[in-house]
């Protein structure tokens, strides 16, 4: 049972590291080949703080996210046989959840330890400083916001045997196309309807990804005034929300 999800998301973080250990080389040629390597002590750079690291390697999670959100929906062609198990329905769905969890913070720390490398090696670490609670307020909201793209497609997807991974791709659209959209000049109406489904909308919920002002998609803000932690809470609870929902959606459904 469970087995099938750790294959499933070994299999999509091997590639997703293979990629990310691509880039990183490209990055790693360009600075030497270019020989943009910065010397410490005679930069103009400033002081930066490396929670704007811990912030952009969300992206990390959330595109392990929406790689995994559709493998509970995916076992449609097998669930009157998984079904048969002596566990619960429910006790079933949530060990997947779990194993995609673990693989979507995987997928997080693969992305921070590829942007770290890659600062290290252009000589700017020593320009960056800590701070800590601000590094762990941007890690809350950033993994917060991973879980909830997760349980978004996973409860979109639930009753859709067979098209997870369509739901998947097309939140991309969806969220991006819908924080971009906020802004735009359109009838009040129209607008607030805007507003109101973009409360559904990780990239929104996510805004400042770090402290030098690098926002989740271009265009896209905040749509709450709250500070990070509430917002944090905020994307933790909705994530929470829609995975029960779709555990709930996939173990009542028929086989």
């Amino acid at each position: 049972m469970e087995y099938v999800e750790i294959l499933r998301a070994r299999r999509v973080l091997f590639w997703f590291g293979l990629s990310s250990l691509g880039c990183l080389a490209f990055t790693l040629m360009g600075i030497y080949w270019s020989h943009a390597h910065v010397n410490a002590g005679g930069s103009s750079f400033g002081s930066e703080n490396l929670s704007s690291l811990v912030g952009i390697a969300v992206f990390g999670g959330i595109i392990v996210a929406t790689a995994l959100a559709g493998n509970l929906n995916a076992e449609h062609t097998t669930t009157a046989i998984i079904w048969t198990r002596p566990r619960s329905r429910e006790a079933i769905a949530w060990r997947y959840v779990a194993v995609d969890l673990a693989a979507i913070l995987a997928g997080y720390a693969i992305v921070l330890a590829a942007i770290v490398v890659g600062v290290i090696a252009s000589g700017l670490m020593p320009h960056f400083h800590v701070d800590a609670a601000r590094s762990l307020t941007l890690f809350a909201l950033g993994m917060g916001g991973a879980a909830m793209w997760y349980g978004l497609v996973s409860v979109a997807a639930a009753r859709l045997e067979g098209h997870g991974a369509r739901v998947a791709a097309l939140s991309w659209a969806v969220f991006l196309i819908g924080g971009g959209v906020i802004a735009a000049p359109v009838p009040d109406l129209l607008h607030y309807v805007i507003v109101a489904l973009n409360y559904l909308n990780p990239l929104a919920w996510l805004g400042d990804l770090s402290s030098s002002g690098v926002h989740a998609g271009g265009g896209i803000h905040s749509v709450l005034h709250l500070d990070p932690w509430a917002r944090a809470l905020g994307a933790w609870a909705i994530a929470l929300v829609a995975i029960v929902a779709s555990t709930k959606l996939w173990s009542t459904r028929e086989a």
